[in-house]
């Protein structure tokens, strides 16, 4: 398969695997950023454009250099510290609150959260919390929440 037609591919395989099962999580890998909203017509879950991954890293990078090897550990299952998506503990009442528990708890990082279909970074800690958010952390290891 040469690149360009490598979305039509990976199109072609993700209407089959939503057809089949709907309910699986299913991620794509994309090369044309524009065919994206084809993916998520199709049913897939998430969607990852390799090549604006790619050029928004290298500015980055240029920006700040050592930020792709912080970017690296980050995204790498094999060793450090990793990005982590978990529930809200059931009793935070604040950002700041669940800061706390997973800072003392986890030695876990909270750096934003999810809440409706959109990612809140570096929320005000005075930011109320309702029970169906999502905790986005850094940690050497996932961490659970307390019920």
């Amino acid at each position: 398969d040469r690149p360009e037609s490598s979305d039509n591919t990976n199109l072609t395989i993700a209407l089959t695997v939503e057809q089949m099962n709907e309910a699986v999580f299913s991620v794509v890998q994309c090369i044309n950023p524009e065919n994206a909203q084809f993916f998520r017509h199709a049913g897939v879950d998430s969607v990852v454009c390799v090549n604006s991954l790619t050029s928004q890293m290298m500015i980055q990078e240029l920006q700040d250099p050592g930020i792709h090897s912080v970017v690296t550990e980050l995204t790498s299952n094999a060793q450090g510290k990793q990005f982590y998506i978990v529930d809200m503990p059931s009793d935070a009442q604040t950002v700041s609150n669940a800061r706390d528990y997973f800072q003392m708890n986890h030695s876990a990082l909270l750096i934003g959260i999810y809440r409706s279909g959109q990612y809140i970074l570096a929320p005000d800690p005075s930011l109320a919390t309702d029970r169906e958010d999502r905790v986005v952390l850094i940690s050497s290891h996932r961490p659970k929440a307390r019920g």
